[in-house]
């Protein structure tokens, strides 16, 4: 689900009257036969008024950075323009009379990015831009996870801002290969209020590899909505999760890919090993940070989105919301009241990317 929100305004402590930025949810639906069925009893994000009523939805993780991008872009096949992953100022859209929106009143020094994308096996040797424009010596340097992968390709002159032809640039051996974390567009040239205007690009000489991208993960801490306080684990297997008020303590967040996820940390310690994964054994158990394997019963939990931009998690294993006491000794446990339905500031917690 895309949709608005002004996360980015507010964190800058900025006018938030009209400056919103895409975030995305990833919802899991739940068939007649409940494909990704909750502990019996709890009610269905849809459907809260009449629990089992019919097809409903799980909880969404309204956190677009943590969404699984679920397939990389193919660079060998018209690739709009304006689709991107970031744009900096100086970039907008508009109507196209080929069709679509092009990429428009592109200013010098504007950059476009797009994340994830596969080049497979053999190396593109150029690309091909659809622009236009009125003007000249405009250009467009490619890069491909920092690094320059041609010389600056030059736009001429096409005669109006909507009359396109197609540029191709050869690009460095060897660079464009493989699945790239980025791909960026670097615009440059001498006119003000507009450079060109591009309707797409497409890469040739390979083909795309048909990976897929791995599940999620985010480094993380956890802090309660009600005291402040972050969860911190233990170093040994097994040791009871409790709250700490001196630092955030690392945790990784990790996409389970059936609509839950899993809470991990390389704690370590005098019990040897290394990663420890977050466990309720119990419907009114204390969290602890266990030797377990990521997807097993007790490791799992799906997140509840809550008011103010906090989370609830909700063992998927134990049926049962965390909560953190106010006393910083005192264990992180299970069986709180469901926080969607009450006031119950215990159970919600942000989850703050480190």
């Amino acid at each position: 689900m895309a949709y608005h929100s002004r996360t980015l305004a507010y964190a800058r402590k900025a006018y938030v009257g009209f400056q919103r930025n895409v975030a995305l949810d990833r919802l899991y639906a739940r068939g007649d036969e409940g494909v990704y069925p909750l502990p019996p009893g709890l009610a269905w994000i849809v459907n809260d008024t009449a629990p089992g009523a019919g097809a409903g939805l799980l909880p969404v993780s309204s956190t677009p950075r943590w969404v699984r991008q679920l397939k990389y872009v193919d660079p060998y096949a018209r690739v709009p323009a304006a689709l991107s992953s970031a744009m900096s100022r100086g970039l907008g859209t508009e109507p196209c009379a080929e069709g679509g929106r092009n990429l428009g009143f592109i200013s010098n020094g504007a950059v476009l990015s797009l994340a994830g994308v596969d080049f497979g096996a053999t190396p593109a040797t150029s690309i091909t831009f659809r622009a236009a424009t009125p003007l000249g010596g405009g250009a467009v340097t490619v890069f491909v996870d920092g690094a320059p992968a041609g010389a600056a390709c030059a736009v001429p002159n096409t005669g109006d801002w909507q009359v396109f032809g197609n540029v191709t640039c050869p690009l460095f051996e060897g660079v464009a290969v493989g699945v790239a974390a980025n791909l960026s567009f670097a615009f440059s040239g001498l006119a003000t209020g507009g450079l060109f205007n591009v309707l797409y690009w497409a890469f040739q000489g390979g083909v795309a590899g048909g990976a897929f991208p791995p599940p999620a993960a985010a480094s993380v801490a956890l802090r309660s909505a009600a005291t402040g306080l972050f969860a911190c684990a233990a170093a040994d297997a097994g040791a009871v999760v409790t709250p700490s008020g001196v630092a955030p303590c690392r945790w990784i967040l990790r996409d389970l890919e059936d609509g839950t996820w899993a809470l991990s940390t390389a704690a370590g310690g005098s019990g040897g090993g290394g990663e420890r994964f977050a466990c309720i054994r119990g419907a009114a158990g204390p969290l602890a940070a266990t030797a377990e394997v990521a997807g097993d019963a007790c490791t799992r939990f799906w997140l509840y989105g809550t008011p103010v931009g906090s989370y609830a998690l909700l063992s998927a294993g134990a049926g049962s919301f965390l909560a953190a006491s106010a006393e910083p000794a005192a264990p992180i446990a299970a069986g709180a009241t469901d926080p969607r339905l009450t006031a119950a500031d215990g159970a919600r917690f942000f989850i703050e990317e480190l």
